[in-house]
């Protein structure tokens, strides 16, 4: 499917816990759909983690979330583009990365965010802010130039 096609996924949600999954399992629906499946563990783990903070850090207001893909190839790698991912909230308190102490069992969700977006961002507005996040994604492209993303495929782990 080509991408320049696509309605991007929109929600507002109060992020409790226990919506995560029904939300993550939306969005996969949405990713391969749109012929991004690849790119199915890295959005959704990019998502949960931004909802996760809404939850923790702004006393769980309303969150409105936002994924589409962007056409602009990632920068120094023409061969990827990226899935944006956005949450909006209404606090102006701003995340920040960190190092936890190696014994605590939080404090890492933006790291996360970090290892897997090219870029993000945080914008603050009059009523909040807003996180994007840029998950590179590979672009294949037919003649024309027109920007096609690879079948779903599975993504397996390396055996250890």
């Amino acid at each position: 499917m080509e991408l320049l096609t696509v309605t991007p996924y929109r929600r507002s949600l109060v992020p409790d816990p226990e919506l995560l999954p029904g939300v993550r399992s939306e969005v996969a629906s949405e990713l391969c759909a749109w012929g991004v499946g690849s790119a199915v563990p890295d959005v959704t783990l990019v998502l949960t983690e931004l909802l996760a903070n809404v939850h923790l850090h702004a006393s769980g207001q309303v969150a409105d979330v936002l994924v589409r893909p962007e056409m602009s190839p990632v920068a120094g790698r023409p061969e990827m583009c990226s899935i944006l991912v956005s949450v909006s909230d209404r606090s102006h308190k701003l995340p920040h990365l960190c190092a936890p102490d190696p014994f605590e069992t939080h404090g890492r969700g933006m790291l996360l965010v970090d290892a897997l977006s090219s870029h993000w961002e945080t914008v603050l507005t009059a009523t909040g802010k807003t996180i994007r996040c840029h998950v590179p994604v590979p672009v294949h492209v037919k003649q024309g130039g027109r920007a096609l993303h690879p079948p779903v495929t599975q993504r397996t782990r390396p055996s250890r």
